[in-house]
């Protein structure tokens, strides 16, 4: 009987260390001392407040030549308050995000908060980080911890974080996302190279059409730095300076055409004010305002352009949404027309030769009916309770002819502010119907591409042209190549001239005026 009253007494001494011990340690991570703050009731979700960061750090760039994502303490305490709107619904009732906030010195030392309640009970978490730009790599690293009122080392906090995390793990289903950064739990460090920054960036578009021309621009700026780290005076963030990658005619000459953009932002501006289209489709929007139905839909597998169809568009005078044809208004032909408009007369046919002359402007016109042009993004924003449109869209592409020499001219506009890159090919022999261009050089703005960006031109080069049989572009090689074979022999006429003819020869030549491409067929009589 002694013996089970000491066993029931030694159990009795256990439960209660261990009760105290847990009393203490609720006791030291209980935190009830959250209060609301401003931000508590800003309601919205954490899409709506990236689509307003986009379109703020794009509204002064024509004028500034800078891209702004930089936050002040303010912003990043309100994008703060829409993650937890957006987490506290995916968690739902097993836990409830309360509040976090952010402060930052004018040193870049920020001490981060969040509170929070699982199964009712109240506790927070506290630390103190440092970003820094280290030349090479971005980097958040933690420097002290809390859990409620209970302090934690950083040793302990390694400790710990091994314990519960595994880095391979994190970094595999990063990967799986296409977020690429490098986590060291032994020093509480999370950085990414900015090579790895320019691949996340592409990761995210990688369903985008023109992603090797965006891969090109990403890439560049990252490699030629570019990118400012802005991580002080209550501040952090980045801006991306574009100076060196400015359109200039004198190098670049001039675009073609110009369409009224300006129209179209303020279109979409008042859809979003008048509830007729809201945040979350008005960079599609702006898109099919530019390009068309025909345009935007064609791809469109997934659906993305349907609900157009189901819009008022009366307010900005379109009534039949399908049939809208957008702004790009350019004399479309294609190569075939070209040529078979210059059938050879009666005349022509009782010459001993015969030449075949497109244009630069002709071919400029081909590279512009190729759906390309106009490709759009725009982010919204509010300002003074009115909605604000900024956007990003390929402007132009167009083409300089030359004696032996092609230009090919890109350019891209980032809401008034116009960036430009030019492929410069030279004329390297001609066999038959064929010709090929060895690509000498590509720049972009003042900066000249190393071989794996040229080769990314060339494959979005290569995407925009596959419908055309003519012409191709050879990433491999470096080259864009010509042949007009089919073109020819498919037409009964021009048939018959190339089977009757002694030679048959293609190359680039120029006038007073404007180059062109010319096809010789001669040794006809």
């Amino acid at each position: 009987m002694k013996l089970f009253k000491r066993l029931f007494i030694v159990i009795g001494i256990i439960i209660l260390i261990i009760l105290l011990i847990l009393g203490i340690v609720v006791a030291l991570i209980y935190d009830n001392s959250y209060k609301d703050n401003k931000y508590k009731e800003y309601s919205n979700d954490l899409n709506y407040e990236v689509n307003s960061i986009a379109s703020n750090a794009l509204k002064d760039t024509k004028e500034t030549k800078i891209v702004d994502a930089s936050l002040s303490e303010d912003e990043i305490n309100y994008l703060l308050q829409a993650l937890t709107n957006t987490l506290n619904e995916t968690f739902k009732d097993k836990m409830t995000i309360r509040g976090a906030n952010l402060e930052i010195d004018e040193n870049a030392n920020m001490q981060a908060s969040i509170h929070f309640k699982v199964l009712g009970f109240p506790s927070s978490l506290k630390g103190g980080f440092t970003f820094k730009d280290d030349g090479d790599n971005i980097y958040l690293q933690i420097n002290n911890a809390s859990v409620g009122k209970l302090n934690a080392k950083r040793g302990l906090i390694s400790t710990l974080a091994k314990g519960v995390l595994n880095e391979d793990d994190i970094k595999e289903d990063l990967d799986k996302k296409g977020i690429i950064i490098d986590l060291d739990l032994q020093n509480l460090k999370v950085s990414i190279n900015k090579d790895q920054a320019s691949e996340t960036v592409l990761n995210m578009m990688k369903d985008d059409p023109n992603k090797d021309l965006y891969a090109c621009l990403v890439d560049i700026i990252f490699e030629n730095e570019l990118i400012k780290i802005i991580s002080s005076n209550h501040e952090l963030g980045l801006d991306a300076h574009l100076e060196k990658l400015a359109y200039d005619s004198s190098t670049f000459y001039d675009i073609p055409y110009s369409f009224d953009y300006d129209k179209v932002k303020t279109d979409v501006e008042s859809l979003l004010d008048n509830n007729i289209i809201d945040y979350k489709n008005c960079g599609l929007t702006f898109d099919y305002l530019v390009r068309g139905w025909k345009n935007v839909s064609k791809k469109d597998e997934e659906g993305k352009y349907d609900f157009i169809k189901e819009l008022n568009l009366s307010s900005i005078g379109i009534y039949s949404n399908t049939t809208y044809d957008g702004i790009l208004e350019v004399p479309q032909k294609s190569m075939l027309e070209i040529i078979s408009e210059q059938s050879p007369s009666i005349h022509d046919l009782l010459s001993p030769s015969l030449d075949i002359k497109i244009y630069e402007d002709d071919f400029t016109n081909i590279l512009f009916s190729t759906g390309a042009i106009g490709i759009s993004y725009a982010f919204s924003r509010i300002e003074n309770d009115k909605h604000k449109i900024s956007y990003l869209y390929l402007e132009s592409i167009y083409a300089k002819i030359s004696d032996d020499k092609l230009e090919i001219i890109i350019t891209v506009n980032i809401n008034g502010y116009q960036i430009a890159l030019k492929c410069v090919a030279n004329a390297s022999g001609s066999d038959g119907l064929q010709i090929s261009t060895d690509v000498t050089s590509v720049v972009l703005g003042e900066i000249n591409l190393k071989d794996d960006q040229i080769s990314a031109i060339l494959n979005f080069l290569n995407e925009a042209l596959k419908d055309e049989e003519w012409i191709g572009a050879d990433s491999i090689n470096k080259k864009i190549n010509f042949n007009f074979t089919k073109l020819l022999t498919d037409s009964p006429v021009f048939n018959a001239l190339v089977e009757k003819s002694s030679s048959t020869e293609v190359g680039l030549y120029s006038s007073s005026t404007k180059g062109y491409i010319k096809i010789s067929l001669s040794g006809l009589l």
